[in-house]
């Protein structure tokens, strides 16, 4: 008969309930020991105070507090095959670990900290169950196969969409529903939940293409997206391959600088400029989507993009006759656009979101560059006493107003995104609830700088 396996149930700085959970299986435990040839040597809640010279497995409870618990834990791992990590406060410190914020001696560590772990039972306390598992695994000499959370994530269906803007990798979703939260709140509701219990997962309706919906590709669910299961198209790496090699023209919205300039901590917007001119841009363009814009008695509404456009379309298509509709912009193999909205990748050619553009700038030492100039500025002062409208719930009031006959003139400027442009869903993530009164006053301070010596003021929201 081959020998006894070896182990022992030791407790540092804790309330002892994990070991309390081992005791409470009972016979359960009695039948394992005897089952898989195994001598529980140590554990002084069943009055095993006596100690091995080596151990197979030792099983250890709580927070690290003192020296004299940092030298058991060494000495303990020293003499023994495998240690094991009982619960939350021998895995992550516990509640003995919001002592370390304070200016004493006493510490809360947790275990691997100290030494080396081998498996950790996660818990407060731990799952009897579990360790059974663990237990009759190692008894027979397997490795044990162990998750990182106690009860594995079970997905059985899967639904994934490629489209040419926006597309689901239904294998990276975790169904947490902010894409479906989003894309209600504006009205959409492009995306749902499929099916029920392990088997549900979110699609589209009958997971049919995004273009096939009524998705107006705003982005907002990409943006919003932890996991990165939602992606738009990315033309970066087309732009990289270019510049190396051609010259290219870059168009530019002041939203994305203003983005950056946040992001790099920057006060001085046309540094960015620089960094541009430096990684390769042989010109740099103020543009807007407004510019090509020729003005219509006949029209009030003035979408800022083909997001604003197709909600439009789909919300109230009898008022699309006092409705501009956003120009095409074709771009040339030498020139991109660099943009805060996903819409405008309709467009044929090399079109980047904020995002993709730190990218290319994000090793320039920008605080450290002067400012520069652009080399044009392709932006329009026609609409300059037009309303904005920013965010679903005030475009739905101000299109009620005018199919009431209460508005018959003038022009309004409508942004889907709540924050406008600002906060687009090509855009940076926000960091802070100032984000967008930041954004929005680097906006406006870009457009003073590139025009206080042209007559041309660019309308911001």
């Amino acid at each position: 008969m081959k020998e006894k396996l070896k182990i022992g149930i030791y407790s540092f700085s804790s309330c002892e309930g994990c070991r309390h959970e081992i005791i409470n299986l009972g016979e359960r435990l009695i039948k394992t020991l005897e089952e898989y040839n195994i001598e529980l040597v140590h554990e002084e809640l069943l009055g095993l105070k006596e100690e091995a010279k080596e151990y197979d497995i030792v099983f250890i409870e709580g927070a690290i507090t003192s020296k004299k618990e940092i030298d058991k834990a060494i000495e303990l791992r020293k003499k023994s095959k495998i240690i094991v990590a009982l619960g939350t406060c021998a895995c992550l410190g516990g509640v003995s670990s919001l002592l370390n914020s304070l200016s004493i001696p006493l510490k809360g560590l947790s275990l691997d900290q100290v030494i080396k772990v081998d498996y950790k039972l996660r818990g407060c306390p731990i799952n009897a169950q579990e360790f059974l598992n663990l237990l009759k695994t190692l008894a027979l000499g397997l490795e044990y196969k162990q998750g990182e959370k106690r009860f594995e994530y079970c997905k059985e269906r899967i639904v994934s969409i490629n489209d040419y803007i926006l597309s689901l990798d239904g294998s990276k979703c975790v169904v947490c529903g902010r894409c479906i939260y989003i894309c209600k709140a504006l009205g959409i509701s492009a995306l749902g939940t499929l099916y029920r219990g392990i088997n549900i997962c979110v699609s589209t309706p009958f997971g049919e293409p995004f273009s096939n919906t009524n998705c107006v590709f705003c982005g907002l669910c990409a943006l919003h997206c932890p996991v990165g299961a939602i992606t738009y198209r990315y033309d970066l790496h087309d732009v990289q391959k270019a510049l190396k090699e051609t010259n290219l023209k870059l168009y530019i919205e002041p939203e994305v600088l203003a983005c950056l300039a946040e992001y790099f901590g920057i006060n001085e917007p046309l540094r960015i400029i620089t960094a541009l001119k430096n990684i390769g841009f042989d010109e740099v363009i103020l543009w807007s989507p407004l510019y090509n814009l020729k003005t219509d008695k006949e029209k009030i509404i003035i979408p800022y993009s083909y997001a604003e456009y197709k909600y439009l379309k789909d919300l109230a298509p009898n008022l699309l006759s006092h409705a501009y509709k956003p120009p095409e912009l074709t771009l040339k193999s030498d020139e991109v656009l660099a943009t805060p909205c996903v819409a405008r990748k309709i467009y044929n050619g090399k079109v980047i979101t904020t995002q993709e553009l730190l990218r290319l700038i994000a090793k320039e030492p920008i605080k450290l560059l002067p400012q520069g100039k652009f080399d044009n500025i392709l932006i329009p002062y026609e609409f300059e006493k037009a309303i904005k409208v920013e965010g679903p719930k005030e475009i739905h009031d101000i299109l009620s107003e005018i199919l009431k006959g209460n508005i018959r003139e003038g022009e309004i400027i409508i942004y889907l995104c709540p924050g406008a442009c600002y906060m687009g869903g090509g855009q940076l993530y926000y960091s802070t609830d100032m984000s967008y009164e930041i954004r929005r006053k680097l906006s406006k301070k870009i457009i003073y700088e590139a025009t206080k010596d042209k007559r041309t003021t660019y309308i911001v929201p």
